[in-house]
């Protein structure tokens, strides 16, 4: 989902004023980090982390051969898929993870508040 809200975001920072901007681009860490504690959340309530690993596919199909003569011949063919698979986390270390998230984003989110504060005096 974030691969998709980035660039939606790029491409209304390029109309915003400069004021909306400046607003913008000081809530980007906030932002991330918001997007990090969801995921988080997700962790710890499900009990599992899901991780995507590359798996090689391998087949074998019927293609023309080159050259003068046309003929028909076996050929490999790989391709690479992306697959989801359930990786058992420990529920006392993904809480803290979440816990220090959720510290640091309340000291971020001061520091957003000021920054965007003073995007009418630039």
């Amino acid at each position: 989902m974030i691969r998709y809200t980035l660039p939606l975001l790029l491409v209304l920072a390029a109309c915003a004023t400069p004021r909306e901007k400046c607003i913008i681009n000081s809530a980007k860490d906030l932002r991330m980090l918001d997007a990090l504690i969801a995921e988080q959340q997700q962790v710890v309530n499900r009990g599992f982390r899901v991780e995507e690993e590359l798996v090689a596919n391998n087949s074998v199909r019927f293609c023309a051969g080159g050259g003068r003569v046309v003929s028909m011949q076996l050929c490999n063919n790989q391709s690479l898929k992306t697959r989801e698979r359930p990786v058992a986390v420990d529920i006392p270390t993904e809480q803290r993870k979440l816990q220090q998230l959720l510290s640091r984003r309340d000291a971020l989110a001061s520091q957003t508040a000021r920054a965007q504060a003073m995007c009418p005096a630039k």
